[in-house]
């Protein structure tokens, strides 16, 4: 384990390259995360009405966290942060922005008044019209899958199949039977929205999230998150994880639905310290970036 907090990252860093070097590695990807930057809901939410402002990144942060100027002795010591270009989120392994609600010492009653209007009156409509949220298990995954494509449809994606989200169930249960939830929004019987939550730590993270259309109007995407969130915060999760959004914020940018959905969660934009790459063996790392950023995404 590396402490990336630690004045002696750059000489663990080193000892690394030079062990990679002995066995003929050609590139080291390294991707900490690190939160080194982050913008409050109400500051996201002015950045997108404002139509001069395009990209999360060109917005002044409401704070700026220690862990930011370790991008600058990484640069000193010949790593290069990796910046594909590419729709969603860059082309990246790990997502450079993400949102996260804050839940340590906060109540729930707190938490629910920091969502936005539009999210607290969609919960309550969501339960109005008999939606109901319930944890499944293995065998409710293929009712999942199904919603996962309805999504990628819509957000021009195309969700892995549905063994590899068995698979997932399967090697994260043998680990801790515990660490991955399903969570399906039902009305009538019919399961209309669906996410996978993953629960590590005093952190816990939506990880895989989709509904139908049919369904919409009964708000169930909102219902489920909500649920989700509530279950965390009663398990003692210090954070809440959405993970990624794209840094866009333009009104025509298809990304932005993602960022205004997540938004409303009332929780903080933020930015990671991203991927580093590290050229042991120059010519063949050029060619490897260059495949990889031209492939298919």
């Amino acid at each position: 384990m590396l402490d990336w907090t630690s004045r002696d990252v750059e000489d663990c860093l080193r000892a690394l390259l030079a062990e990679l070097r002995r066995r003929r590695c050609f590139l080291v990807k390294i991707g900490p995360r690190l939160a080194v930057r982050r913008w409050s809901a109400a500051t996201v939410k002015a950045a997108i009405g404002d139509p001069r402002v395009h990209r999360l990144r060109d917005v002044p942060a409401d704070e700026v966290l220690p862990a930011a100027n370790l991008a600058s002795r990484l640069a000193a010591a010949g790593w290069r942060q990796y910046e594909a270009a590419g729709p969603g989120f860059g082309g990246t392994l790990q997502p450079r922005y993400g949102f996260e609600v804050a839940l340590a010492g906060r109540d729930l009653p707190s938490v629910r008044a920091g969502l936005s209007p539009q999210w607290r009156r969609n919960i309550t409509r969501a339960g109005k019209r008999g939606l109901i949220v319930e944890r499944g298990g293995f065998d409710q995954l293929a009712e999942f899958h199904p919603l996962l494509i309805a999504s990628g449809e819509r957000g021009g994606f195309v969700p892995r199949d549905l063994r590899y989200y068995q698979r997932m169930w399967h090697s994260m249960a043998d680990e801790d039977p515990g660490l991955l939830s399903l969570y399906l929004g039902r009305h009538q019987g019919q399961a209309h929205a669906g996410m996978l939550l993953v629960a590590s730590g005093d952190r816990h993270s939506y990880t895989y999230g989709g509904s139908d259309t049919a369904g919409r109007d009964l708000r169930p995407s909102n219902a489920v998150q909500w649920r989700m969130l509530a279950d965390a915060h009663e398990a003692g999760a210090s954070v809440f994880d959405l993970r990624g959004v794209s840094d866009a914020l333009a009104e025509e940018d298809p990304e932005i639905g993602l960022m205004r959905f997540k938004v409303g969660l009332g929780g903080d934009a933020v930015e990671y310290l991203g991927e580093w790459d590290y050229f042991l063996r120059p010519v063949l790392a050029r060619a490897f970036t260059t495949y990889w950023n031209r492939r298919p995404h």
